[in-house]
């Protein structure tokens, strides 16, 4: 789940405590990975990627968050959340309103494409303009990923 400005919202989840033989949960029974374990939604992240790279000449980085999303880096605030199933980042357009506004695609090329167009209009602008905005930026996430999970 992810706020209005695509950072994503913290989640409480109750755990009761008890014992149990059961295996623990596997990454396709949660949507989380255990320690070390690649999650369904960094895989994704690594094949837009891996598209945005063949494609467009985009280089990203992807880090799997602990509540078993994961983050593509792109550019300075532009930032994709991918759950596994479906894509979703902050534009560096602006709403009617001049407020921040969240897009999204379920496919990989679809993905690419946009996300191309927005990275071009990043590149475009100086990068102190970029960095004082109010896009996401990556150490953000990866702060609030330890310290409040998603």
């Amino acid at each position: 789940m992810s706020g209005y400005d695509g950072r994503p919202v913290s989640q409480t989840h109750a755990v009761a405590s008890s014992i149990t033989t059961d295996p623990p949960p596997t990454a396709n029974q949660t949507g989380t990975a255990r320690p070390g374990e690649r999650s369904p939604a960094f895989r994704l992240a690594e094949e837009l990627a891996a598209l945005l790279d063949s494609t467009y000449g985009i280089s990203a980085d992807v880090h799997q968050l602990r509540c078993g999303k994961a983050v593509l880096s792109v550019y300075y605030g532009l930032l994709v959340y991918t759950d596994g199933e479906k894509f979703w980042w902050t534009t560096p357009r602006l709403s009617h309103s001049g407020g921040s506004l969240l897009t999204s695609a379920a496919a990989s090329t679809v993905a690419a494409e946009r996300l191309a167009e927005h990275y071009a209009i990043l590149r475009a602008r100086p990068l102190a303009t970029v960095l004082g905005g109010e896009l996401p930026l990556l150490a953000d996430v990866i702060l609030a990923d330890h310290v409040v999970p998603c």
